[in-house]
């Protein structure tokens, strides 16, 4: 079922206040500062599902603002279909009238019928308006609904929750202990995480030693390949000097004969 329309006289801070009188979307977001009225809106909503709580105006923690007495009004449909209309107020005692197609009838601070299978308690924490009051689900309401899903699902083996919920403790004490006892999964992963920060920084070590290795064979290979340059140059000088000496040896043995008969012929002028 889902509200389609609200109207509050008096509840709180909230007064006059109506969504109108055409039917509300299936999702409706309440948005509003703090102390603006969210938790009173739904205080109220609760109230025409359930009746006041408590049940005297004096003690009403909900008593308006602008004086009078809390009242209101709101058109629920029906998951089978049909529109139903709910009135609450409250003076000295609580009053309640149900309207539907086939009449209407007086509910007093009765709950609709239409929410009489589950409690005030479980609806305020199932469809909790904060996530404090949705994690704090406990108690009477926490079996209700335990009961209730073990119930819905009719198979011959289903466990007690009481057996799993052991279990998910144990699991999660194997995980984490707030403790620190034992050894739980989280220490041993602390300590994996400590050898691999250590092989890490052994890693990062080793890395910045062979990047400077590999600078010096870079520096290395540079003086070596001007080596080779350098060789290659003189290789080259000395071919040259030998071409040139080859071409020059003729003309040195030519000289040196001239030279000789020269001498020779010197020689036989003087004799």
């Amino acid at each position: 079922m889902r509200f389609e329309s609200v109207h509050i006289d008096r509840y709180g801070c909230l007064a006059d206040l109506s969504t109108g009188e055409e039917a509300l979307p299936s999702i409706v977001v309440v948005l509003g500062p703090n102390e603006s009225g969210k938790s009173t809106f739904f205080s109220f909503l609760t109230t025409l599902l359930f009746g006041f709580h408590p049940a005297n105006r004096a003690g009403h923690p909900y008593t308006p603002w602008s004086g009078g007495s809390p009242e209101g009004r709101g058109r629920i449909l029906l998951d089978a279909g049909g529109v139903q209309e709910v009135h609450r107020r409250l003076t000295s005692a609580a009053s309640g009238r149900l309207s539907t197609d086939e009449g209407g009838r007086n509910l007093a601070n009765r709950r609709l019928p239409a929410v009489g299978h589950v409690t005030r308690a479980v609806f305020r924490q199932v469809y909790a308006l904060t996530l404090a009051e949705l994690a704090g689900i406990e108690g009477e309401s926490w079996a209700l609904v335990q009961d209730r899903l073990v119930g819905a699902m009719g198979v011959k083996d289903v466990r007690p929750a009481r057996s799993v919920a052991a279990e998910f403790e144990a699991e999660a004490n194997r995980l984490w202990r707030p403790d620190n006892r034992g050894r739980p999964r989280v220490r041993v992963l602390r300590s994996e995480i400590a050898d691999l920060n250590e092989q890490r920084r052994d890693a990062l070590e080793l890395d910045r030693t062979l990047r400077a290795k590999a600078g010096e064979r870079v520096d290395a290979e540079r003086a070596l390949a001007a080596l080779r340059e350098e060789a290659e140059r003189g290789r080259k000088r000395r071919a040259l000097l030998e071409d040139r000496q080859t071409r020059l040896l003729p003309v040195r043995r030519a000289l040196a004969r001239i030279e000789e008969l020269r001498r020779a012929a010197a020689g036989n002028e003087a004799g």
